[in-house]
This record gives C-alpha cells, structure tokens and sequence, in this order.
C-alpha cells in the first residue's frame, strides 16, 4: 500500500487522484521528447558533416575550373608570342608583351587563390556556427523539457 504524502496524490487505500495520473503520464511524455530530442544531436552532426563534404567538393571543383581557365589562358598566351615570333623569322626574339601579360595573370592567379582560401575559411565558419546554433537550440529544449518535468 502506498504511503500518504500531500504532493503524491496518493491517498493510502482510495488510490491516487486523477491529478497525479495525469502528472505521472506528463512524466512520461516529456521523458520520451527529451528521448527523441538527444536523439536528433548525432543526426544534425552527421548532416552539418555531409554539409561539409559537398562545399569541400564544390569548392574544389571551383578550383580546379579556374585552374583549367588559367592553363588554357597561359597556353594562348604562349600561341601568340610563338606566332609573333613566327612573323619576324627571329628565333629567338622575345615577346615582352606575352611576358607582361604572364605576370599578370600569375598575380591574377595567387590572388584568386588566396581568396579562394579565405571563402573556404569563411564558408567553414560559418557552417560551423549554423551546426553550433541548432545544437545550442536543441539544448534549449531540452533543458525547458528538463525543468518543465520537475515541476510535475
């Protein structure tokens, strides 16, 4: 037989009253949301993970495009001071245009590298900070649940 206690709602031999039934059941369904809550963190890990991944290939994709542009610029740079070349019959002339237009775009190219290392950086950060604010919200309504559970 259960013992008498105001707050139990347990009233000895006459049982218990519906208000502590329904903060038993109450008990138990936020029991089972805190559950299901804690378990959404390793989901939202592995898609903030997933997440991570893709940009990583999208961004080396994007690399490896500009790459290929510049390699291709390059090498009609090349073709034109080889035809120009080919025009004066001066095998060994130099084409200081070409070599200008060169410089230029190795400068081109070390500066939309380094860019290109700080949108990473940048898309890192703020990647992490979006995983790091669901997680903090998560957090959030749990502890509500948590405390919502003890005033029953």
């Amino acid at each position: 037989m259960a013992k008498w206690h105001p707050a139990s709602g347990k009233w000895g031999i006459l049982g218990e009253t519906q208000g502590s039934k329904q903060a038993r059941r109450n008990k138990k369904s936020i029991d089972k949301m805190t559950e299901t809550l804690e378990g959404r963190r390793p989901e939202i890990r592995q898609f903030y993970s997933e997440m991570g991944d893709i940009n990583e290939r999208v961004r080396e994709n994007r690399r490896l495009t500009e790459l290929d542009k510049f390699l291709n610029s390059s090498y009609d740079i090349r073709q034109e001071s080889d035809k120009r070349v080919a025009r004066t019959n001066f095998a060994t002339i130099t084409d200081v245009e070409a070599k200008r237009k060169m410089d230029r775009m190795n400068t081109q190219k070390k500066r939309a590298d380094e860019m290109f290392g700080l949108q990473s950086t940048l898309d890192e950060i703020k990647l992490g900070r979006e995983e790091k604010r669901e997680l903090n919200t998560l957090d959030d309504l749990i502890n509500q649940l948590r405390i919502e559970r003890g005033r029953y």
